[in-house]
């Protein structure tokens, strides 16, 4: 059986991202380990395998129903995956809408959280029913272990051979050969006794029959370990016996970072060293940390935990935690963390304060951060780029932010470059030549090859593009101006893997 390394898996449509998100908040607030898809599925993953493995090692699943929801293919598959690894479901109702379809064949009898018009509020409940639900297959995982077992994991008691004991027949149960039998059979072998059924108490007899040999063992073992520790007090002693004249030997050894320390160690080290045990040194996964957990490392400066408490209140934003999630942003950002650079200056651009965004934008940049780069074009290309109002739109400076992230495989920034071309915006005066001119075939032919880069990196949208680079444009440019022929074969598997991806044209 796999290992559950989730409490609750949160199905959600893309629509409803906002309450799921402060449903994974509240959650993970009081101690529930979530698996959310926009945060948990790794950039360049394959989206079905990923939640396949996830629904398989969640505990429960909740479903943050709605209208969208009902009508989603993928939350209908996440679904389905739940009832085939017995996962339980708990929906969670944001609107009135009633289930139907297969949505509705698997909440036939299942209870409803009605957290409807104000989801926030029922926070609580649903974490009620989901401890109460945890407890409950706690309580039915745990199971007595039998006397048997008990007697054969302690291997401070003999151990009796044994065997198999096959199951008789029916007719072996009611035939039996006598003791002094004339005909000529095949030696049987005596069927051996059956196992005693043990209870405790027998355990407890059993335990007190061996008790001489229990004690022999037990002074056998601290024999062992004394004999173990003489060699080591041993060159303690010799240690101890270091005479005055080498206790300048001793104070430099004792010194960190030195030349010397390596030839002192050199003259005391016996013929034999003794071997050398690694440390490895284990990363605390501070985004799945409980609240109490990071505000302790943030209080103490550690970035990385003052970043994540940041995304913890702004993912309760419903409550007004926003600011406070951006407070930690910025301090976290302040110490050099790339990811909180990001963030709160995406925060500064959500509140119009251009200057401050472009500020933290250009100091993640600095650090080789390709979203930051793609921030950067989003506001130049916006006009967001100087105190509190838009500018005039500075398109070189966008352009060039987007190719920078674009060079380093970032699939968004590659897709806004094929987009661009896509539009004829480096064509002069294109929208008053013919689409079939040569500028014109030349940027769909250059679009195609970003959205083909993009593609290779899970992007849904180029995807969708592509297939319609191969229905729609090389049939309308004689199915050359994009080095593609029309191939209503492959523009539909495109399409298909985009919608599999949750893009919505």
């Amino acid at each position: 059986m796999k290992q559950k390394i989730y409490d609750a898996f949160i199905s959600f449509s893309s629509l409803d991202q906002k309450v799921a998100e402060g449903v994974c908040g509240y959650l993970e607030g009081n101690g529930i380990r979530c698996f959310v898809s926009y945060r948990d599925i790794p950039k360049g993953a394959i989206w079905a395998d990923a939640i396949f493995k996830a629904v398989s090692r969640s505990r429960l699943m909740v479903a943050v129903f709605s209208k969208d929801f009902n009508d989603s293919k993928f939350t209908q598959n996440e679904i389905t995956l739940a009832s085939k690894f017995g996962v339980p479901i708990v929906p969670f109702r944001i609107r009135p809408d009633e289930p139907t379809g297969g949505i509705g064949f698997f909440f036939a009898n299942l209870n409803w959280i009605d957290a409807f018009p104000e989801p926030d509020k029922c926070f609580g409940q649903l974490l009620n029913d989901i401890k109460l639900i945890l407890k409950g297959q706690e309580e039915s995982d745990i199971r007595p272990k039998s006397p048997e077992s008990i007697l054969a994991g302690n291997t401070e008691i003999p151990q009796v051979e044994s065997r198999v004991i096959p199951e008789p027949s029916p007719k072996q149960d009611k035939i039996v050969e006598p003791e002094h039998s004339t005909k000529p059979t095949t030696p049987i072998e005596p069927k051996p006794e059956p196992l005693p059924n043990l209870n405790w108490m027998s355990i407890k007899k059993k335990l007190m029959r061996y008790k001489r040999l229990l004690i022999l063992i037990l002074v056998f073992l601290v024999i062992l370990f004394l004999i173990l520790m003489l060699p080591s007090r041993c060159s303690n002693q010799q240690s101890d016996s270091i005479s005055p004249q080498d206790s300048s030997t001793m104070a430099v050894f004792q010194q960190e970072d030195s030349i010397d320390v390596v030839d002192t160690i050199e003259t005391i080290e016996p013929d034999e060293p003794e071997d050398v045990i690694d440390t490895v040194i284990v990363k605390e996964d501070l985004e799945h940390a409980t609240k109490n957990r990071l505000e302790e490392l943030a209080n103490h400066g550690n970035a990385e935990a003052q970043y994540w408490l940041g995304c913890y209140y702004y993912n309760l934003k419903l409550k007004g935690k926003a600011s406070m999630g951006a407070s930690w942003w910025l301090k976290s950002a302040d110490a050099g963390y790339v990811p909180a650079m990001n963030r709160i200056a995406q925060w500064y651009r959500d509140t119009e304060d251009y200057s401050k965004s472009v500020k933290y934008y250009k100091k993640a940049a600095d650090e080789k951060s390709p979203e930051a780069m793609f921030g950067l074009w989003y506001n130049y290309y916006n006009g967001c780029y100087e105190g509190h109002a838009k500018k005039v739109i500075k398109f070189g400076e966008a352009i060039k932010w987007l190719r920078q992230a674009s060079d380093l495989g970032y699939a968004r920034a590659q897709f806004q470059l094929g987009i661009i071309y896509y539009r004829g915006e480096f064509i002069q005066n294109g929208k008053n030549k013919p689409k079939d001119s040569p500028e014109w075939k030349k940027a769909y032919k250059t679009a195609f090859g970003y959205f083909t880069q993009a593609a290779e990196h899970e992007n849904a949208e180029s995807e969708e593009f592509i297939g319609e680079c191969y229905h729609y444009l090389s049939e309308c440019y004689n199915n050359n101006s994009l080095g593609t022929i029309k191939d209503s074969k492959k523009a539909k598997e495109y399409v298909i893997l985009a919608k599999q991806k949750g893009y919505k044209k």
